[in-house]
């Protein structure tokens, strides 16, 4: 198999249409990539993820004691075909230059068996070679240094971007090389800058935030879906964003929703929405918002004090939202 150089599937296919029955020995991940390969085909990124998600879906009903591991499964497999190898390799080739370096990228997936991190035997995802559900480690390319005998692998572990480096290796020996973490800030930064194919992207989205919540979502174990003004989903009994925003207080004091040029409630202290996530389960809101221009992180987790007239209509409702300190969705940019 080989990494994409341009938006396109993750590896060429004919395979003909399958189902969940037909590939339950596969790995989830495997079982994924396949449906999505089937499906994009002629470099669709969106209708190969689609594809994706519908098999997720499937599994999920299939599977649901091991809905953990086949979420997991889909949010690597969105990070590996999105991986813009192009983009990637155009950062490799001016860091190879500034440094005087001659790593070329291997382009092949092999099976990582015997590799170890820091000393320590994991489980690996190589490229979407995969031998378990439970792995540990997505790698999304591989440079190596025939000449120094030296390699770097770019991955993820959790949805968090690392960088992993081995030294007295060759091409050969790489599935049982000690693979260090390194904290070289140039390739790190590289790697997060470049590898993302920006133009899959929602255009109408931040994407910034939406890489953080994704990783957010994965530690959390929920599925958080990105709400609008233009859209409507539900937190507990109250409609996102309309509802939630009229009622909405900021650590117990009144305040004042601006998004998009609509103006939710008057009174208090005044803040601008740049996004809003509400959790599938309806149980968790987060807003990413600007105070004065400093961004400000809420999060809405209890239920809303909601009272209710004869015919259903609510009459008042009290929405908490408090300030939330988070490292991962405080790395976000917006």
């Amino acid at each position: 198999m080989t990494t994409t150089q341009t938006p396109t599937t993750v590896q060429v296919t004919t395979v003909a249409q399958t189902t969940v029955v037909q590939t339950e020995h596969a790995t989830y991940f495997e079982m994924l990539l396949l449906s999505y390969n089937v499906a994009a085909k002629d470099a669709d990124i969106t209708e190969g993820l689609a594809a994706a998600k519908k098999v997720r879906d499937e599994m999920f009903a299939q599977f649901p004691s091991d809905k953990d591991d086949i979420d997991y499964a889909y949010s690597d497999l969105e990070l590996l075909v999105r991986f813009n190898a192009t983009g990637f390799s155009d950062f490799m080739k001016r860091w190879n230059a500034s440094t005087g370096q001659h790593f070329e990228a291997l382009h092949e997936a092999i099976h990582m068996d015997a590799a170890t991190i820091n000393g320590d035997k994991v489980k690996w995802n190589m490229m979407g070679v995969v031998g378990s559900n439970d792995y540990e480690v997505m790698v999304v390319e591989a440079y190596l240094d025939s000449t120094k005998k030296e390699a770097f692998l770019f991955a993820y572990e959790d949805g968090e971007p690392i960088v992993l480096r081995a030294t007295n290796v060759t091409r050969e020996t790489l599935s049982k090389a000690a693979f260090q973490v390194v904290k070289d800030a140039d390739l790190l930064k590289g790697f997060t800058d470049n590898a993302t194919w920006k133009a899959t992207s929602d255009a109408s989205a931040n994407q910034s935030v939406a890489d953080a919540m994704a990783i957010y979502a994965r530690k959390r174990g929920e599925i958080y879906e990105r709400t609008s003004p233009a859209t409507q989903r539900e937190y507990y009994d109250l409609a996102v964003p309309d509802q939630l925003f009229k009622y909405a207080t900021v650590d117990g004091e009144k305040a004042n929703f601006k998004w998009a040029g609509l103006t939710f409630q008057s009174g208090g202290d005044s803040y601008e929405i740049v996004e809003c996530y509400v959790s599938e389960s309806g149980t968790s809101v987060i807003v990413f918002a600007k105070k004065e221009g400093i961004n400000v992180l809420l999060i809405g987790e209890s239920e809303p004090q909601t009272t209710k007239k004869a015919d259903g209509t609510i009459k008042s409702s009290i929405v908490n939202l408090q300030p939330y300190e988070n490292d991962t969705l405080e790395r976000a940019l917006w």
